[in-house]
C-alpha cells in the first residue's frame, strides 16, 4: 500500500512515496523501460557515464503508452500535493522533460570501446558527479524502479557542504527541489549484473520561464 512521508531539511522540503506502483506491475515496467532505454539510448559522448542514459522521452511518446500514461497520471497526483506543501501555485508548472538511467554493466551498444568505459567507471565520485537542474525547473523527481541496495539511492547537497542521502528503495518515488545539487550513488558492478540500478527521472518546469528570474 501506498505510504508517503513528508522531511524538511534545511528549509527544503522532500516528498517521498513508498510503494509508488503496484507490485503487480514492475516486472512488465522492468521490461518496457529496459526496452525504451536500449532503444533510445544517449551516446557516452553525450551523458556523463556512469549510467547509461536514454534520450529525452517526452518527445518520443513515452507518457502517451498506456503503461506510462498511468505512471505520469500518478505522478502528477502528488507533484500537486508537494506543490501545496511548499507553497507553489501547481498551474504555474509542467511536465518538461523525462528519461531513464541504468547501470547494469559494460556490455552495452555504442560508439565506445571497453576500456572507455572502465576509465570512467574508475573516475566517477558521487561528489564529483554533482550537479544541479536547471534554474526553471523547481521540481525533480526520481523513482527507483529496481536497485540492488537502497543505500544506493541519491546524494544531496545544501548550502554549507552539508549532505544528505535519500535512501532508494525499490518502488519508491523522491520529490524534491532539483536546482539543490545532487548525484545518484552507484553500486559496485558486481551487484548490478542481476539486478540493474534503474531509475526514471522528470523534471517539471515553470510554464513561463522567466519567473524563475531573480529566485
Amino acid at each position: 500500500m501506498e505510504k508517503v512521508k513528508v522531511v524538511k531539511a534545511y528549509g527544503y522540503h522532500f516528498y517521498k512515496v513508498y510503494d509508488f506502483l503496484p507490485e503487480e506491475e514492475l516486472e512488465e515496467r522492468f521490461s518496457s523501460a529496459t526496452k525504451w532505454l536500449e532503444e533510445n539510448r544517449k551516446p557516452i559522448t553525450e551523458e556523463v557515464f556512469p549510467p547509461e542514459a536514454s534520450w529525452r522521452l517526452l518527445e518520443l511518446g513515452f507518457d502517451k503508452e498506456p503503461l506510462w500514461k498511468e505512471y505520469y497520471r500518478r505522478l502528477d497526483i502528488h507533484i500537486k500535493k508537494y506543490c501545496e506543501i511548499i507553497g507553489l501555485l501547481n498551474n504555474t508548472i509542467e511536465l518538461h522533460s523525462s528519461w531513464i538511467t541504468r547501470l547494469k554493466d559494460l556490455d552495452f551498444e555504442g560508439e565506445h570501446d571497453l576500456s572507455e568505459l572502465y576509465d570512467r567507471m574508475r573516475q566517477h565520485s558521487t561528489k564529483g558527479n554533482m550537479h544541479a537542474h536547471h534554474k526553471f525547473n523547481p521540481i525533480t523527481t526520481v523513482y527507483y524502479l529496481t536497485n540492488p541496495h537502497p543505500k544506493y539511492g541519491t546524494s544531496i547537497k545544501f548550502p554549507g557542504d552539508t549532505y544528505q542521502t535519500n535512501v532508494g528503495q525499490e518502488n519508491s518515488l523522491i520529490i524534491f527541489d532539483g536546482r539543490l545539487e545532487h548525484s545518484a550513488i552507484y553500486p559496485p558492478l558486481d551487484m548490478t549484473k542481476n539486478n540493474p540500478r534503474i531509475t526514471v527521472v522528470a523534471d517539471y518546469a515553470y510554464i513561463d520561464r522567466v519567473m524563475y528570474k531573480g529566485e
